[in-house]
C-alpha cells in the first residue's frame, strides 16, 4: 500500500475537521467540528465519510497521560 501524502490538506485546513471520501484522498467536507464536516460530506453524497482532525501547528502539545495521572491522584 502506497503512503498517502496529507501535507496539502494540512497546509490548507490547519485545526479543522476534514471528511474524506472512501479513497482517503478526496476532501468532501470541512468544518470546525466533526459534525460540520460530516454534514458537508453528506450533502456531497458521501454516506460514511472518514473524519480526521488536521493538527494545527500553533496548538500547544498536550500530554494526556500526565493530565490523567494528576486527576486520578487528586481523587484518591
Amino acid at each position: 500500500m502506497k503512503p498517502i501524502d496529507r501535507r496539502p490538506v494540512q497546509r490548507k485546513y490547519p485545526g479543522k475537521w476534514v471528511a474524506f471520501d472512501k479513497d482517503r484522498m478526496t476532501v468532501k467536507g470541512v468544518g470546525g467540528t466533526p459534525m460540520e464536516a460530516n454534514e458537508e460530506a453528506k450533502k456531497a453524497g458521501i454516506k460514511l465519510p472518514i473524519l480526521f482532525r488536521v493538527p494545527d501547528p500553533n496548538d500547544p502539545a498536550i500530554f494526556i497521560g500526565s493530565i490523567w495521572n494528576e486527576i486520578s491522584l487528586r481523587r484518591v
